[in-house]
């Protein structure tokens, strides 16, 4: 069937495929509908741009991938499918969500501290830790405080990636702060110094003497919490709200940053 395809057939499907070729910054789309057989058609000129061009486009999509963050990156790939909560997501996730108002408030809201904690809060252990002291656990899906590790948290594992600890490589500042502004539904920031901070957000605990804090410092999303080493788990729980993929806007379910 090959041998009967005439040469004007031959040409017209070269010049389909060379169309985008000639722009230079438009390669084409490796997802294109391309058979194997009219890929046959082509000549060893036309076949070896569109391999470069295909080439080039898987390379900046593997660099897209190391670089980016996680979630951000699953937003993108959710932007406008596949992107809402199940009904039983949904009822977990608002759970949970009603469950940290009750434990954290904005700075700058009233804070009903418990009197049971009031009272014993003063011979209570304290701690503090950031960001990078949360390694993320990828069977769980959630970060972890490990805080032994610290002093290798920006190590290179064996197969050349970052290691997973802190919230640069698993979420953007602007994705983090849009979620944010969903949790609270009343951005109240601090005073920021207007250089290495864009925005700036703290949270109180319910124990009355604990604090986490988030905020943009050069551009990456950063958090630490400082209070009674008991209520650190709290902190823990509220970063993995934050930071799980479907976290979900206010309109039907929709995961946060993508579109319905």
């Amino acid at each position: 069937m090959n041998s009967l395809i005439t040469t004007s057939n031959k040409r017209k499907a070269e010049s389909s495929l060379l169309g985008p070729m000639k722009h230079p910054c438009r390669p084409i789309s490796p997802s294109r509908d391309l058979s194997y057989e009219e890929f046959e058609l082509l000549d060893n000129r036309t076949r070896k741009k569109y391999f470069d061009s295909m080439r080039k486009w898987t390379n900046d999509w593997e660099s897209f991938k190391k670089a980016g963050p996680r979630i951000d990156i699953m937003v993108l790939q959710h932007h406008d499918r596949d992107n809402r909560l199940t009904s039983e997501e949904q009822s977990n996730a608002n759970s949970v969500d009603m469950m940290l108002k009750e434990i954290w408030r904005l700075k700058g809201l009233p804070v009903n501290v418990d009197s049971e904690h009031r009272s014993s809060r003063a011979n209570e252990r304290k701690t503090r830790w950031y960001d990078d002291d949360l390694r993320w656990n990828q069977d769980e899906c959630h970060f972890e405080l490990e805080c032994s590790q610290r002093p290798y948290r920006h190590a290179v594992d064996m197969d050349g990636a970052l290691s997973q600890y802190g919230l640069c490589k698993h979420i953007s500042s602007s994705l983090l702060w849009y979620r944010l502004n969903i949790f609270t539904k009343s951005p109240i920031t601090t005073d920021t110094d207007n250089y290495k901070q864009a925005w700036d957000m703290q949270f109180h605990h319910l124990d009355g003497a604990s604090t986490l804090r988030v905020w943009n410092s050069k551009g990456a999303p950063r958090a630490v919490f400082d209070g009674l080493e008991k209520s650190q788990i709290d902190a823990q729980k509220f970063l993995n709200f934050l930071t799980m993929f479907k976290f979900p806007h206010t309109y039907d379910g929709v995961i946060a940053g993508t579109v319905a």
